[in-house]
């Protein structure tokens, strides 16, 4: 039974519905992909750790023009001044709860990842349920009125509506006429400040927006650099190994897309169904191999029949926003029929007199 203990092996962090993102590469988008987005976001690579004063000029651009909300996911040591003191009681503004070190804000919003079986995600895949969650915190000052908690569970699985890095900027990426329909629009800092001309106000305006770390996106895309960067299930280059691709500001505002679309969320079917199915799987599997001699030829071919269709039927489920996490059902599969293939002369010496002796 331990094949099914998916926490304590290295497919824990496999899952083959991934494959579902892989449609989606740079000339297609799913319809949430498609849907306007309601966040924004602000590049905070441009200043550097004795600017903090850069901070305060942003914020005082931005409420100028009238976001729903501001976000603001940077951490500040005490061991600086507060410069941003004006904005405590601004109640449009919500930072990020920062550690013991941190200056502490009024309003403030979790905005760590959390833990799914009392283990730290390797891939990002759930978001904290909890209205003190940096995303819920935001879209309730967005949206006061409207129902943001998704199902019964202390955390609810992504549904991203954006892949790999998921951004582009709001005006370079268009002037060069590439298709970013899916990404979540960013801007620099610097160029907000300096906007004397007002010319990113329609963006902002009415929107959420999220401050925070994307790195230097004119260097290859700011692909090397990892700070605050985190690997997810939309990484349409990798299936196994995957890299940190989503910067996590990109993330929570992923997590806003899902709580204000209630209709683009996962139903996830509960982890009890998924481990009799695959035990039930495993056993016809066994079974078949135990009690028909099918050769190694007829085995693969078996083993192609039971696993093949499952993806196929696992990633239409996903299509109709039904979540069955496979995983270990593929590899509990190759285990079974591996195994068998060692332990078959064993089988094929011992198994008929033990069923004499039984009849006897």
């Amino acid at each position: 039974m331990q094949v099914f203990n998916i926490n304590e092996h290295v497919t824990s962090d496999i899952y083959f519905n991934d494959l579902y993102y892989y449609k989606y590469d740079e000339d297609h988008a799913s319809d949430f992909m498609k849907k306007q987005k309601e966040v924004v976001l602000v590049n905070t690579q441009d200043i550097g750790i004795n600017e903090r004063y850069k901070y305060k000029e942003l914020l005082t651009r931005l409420l100028k023009y009238n976001p729903k909300c501001i976000g603001v996911d940077v951490t500040f040591n005490k061991n600086k001044a507060d410069e941003l003191k004006d904005f405590h009681d601004n109640k449009k503004i919500v930072f990020v709860q920062g550690a013991a070190n941190d200056i502490q804000y009024p309003n403030v919003g979790n905005a760590e990842f959390p833990k799914v079986h009392e283990h730290n995600q390797r891939t990002i895949r759930f978001y904290s349920n909890s209205p003190k969650s940096f995303a819920y915190k935001l879209a309730h000052i967005a949206y006061p009125t409207k129902n943001l908690k998704i199902g019964s569970e202390n955390e609810f699985l992504i549904h991203f509506n954006a892949i790999n890095n998921g951004i582009s900027h709001i005006r370079k990426d268009y002037e060069d006429k590439l298709n970013y329909s899916k990404n979540f629009h960013y801007m620099n800092s610097q160029e907000l400040v300096e906007d004397s001309l007002e010319i990113f106000k329609e963006g902002i305006e009415n929107k959420i927006v999220i401050i925070g770390y994307l790195g230097d996106q004119d260097h290859f895309g700011a692909k090397y650099d990892i700070e605050d960067k985190f690997r997810i299930p939309a990484d349409t280059k990798h299936l196994i190994n995957k890299e940190p691709v989503m910067n996590g500001a990109v993330i929570h505002a992923v997590a806003i897309s899902n709580m204000l679309n209630p209709s683009e969320q996962f139903t996830v079917i509960p982890d009890f169904w998924i481990r009799l199915f695959q035990l039930l799987i495993c056993c016809v599997f066994l079974v078949l191999l135990l009690f028909y001699q099918f050769g190694k030829l007829l085995n693969r071919f078996l083993l192609f029949a039971l696993s093949i269709p499952l993806l196929f039927l696992v990633l239409f489920l996903m299509d109709h926003l039904i979540f069955v996490k496979l995983g270990g059902t593929l590899f509990a599969l190759l285990i079974i029929e591996e195994m068998f293939e060692i332990l078959e002369p064993f089988e094929h010496k011992y198994f008929p007199k033990l069923m004499q002796h039984e009849k006897k």
